[in-house]
């Protein structure tokens, strides 16, 4: 068995939650730091309104932890969720 390093660290997930009614802030934020590229602003809208994506990867704690601050500035619900993947170095 391999003995875990101090740089080993499980990778998070971000998923959205519903907007009601999304923002023309909400949409730019989306547009600007999700992995999934989008036709236009209003595939993004449906995005938002209906909830449950994972547009960002798999991003390290401290990266989730900075998009979930922006998400909370920007009032989109979401949740950070620990995967099933780690990175070893």
């Amino acid at each position: 068995m391999m003995a875990l390093q101090y740089k080993d660290q499980p990778f998070h997930s971000v998923t959205l939650e519903s907007v009601e009614k999304p923002t023309v802030d909400q949409i730019r934020l989306l547009c600007e730091f999700s992995l999934i590229r989008f036709d236009n602003m209003l595939e993004i809208r449906r995005v938002l309104r209906k909830g449950g994506f994972q547009c960002f990867g798999e991003l390290l704690i401290d990266d989730a932890n900075d998009l979930s601050a922006r998400l909370t500035a920007a009032r989109i619900p979401h949740r950070t969720e620990r995967t099933k993947t780690w990175r070893l170095a």
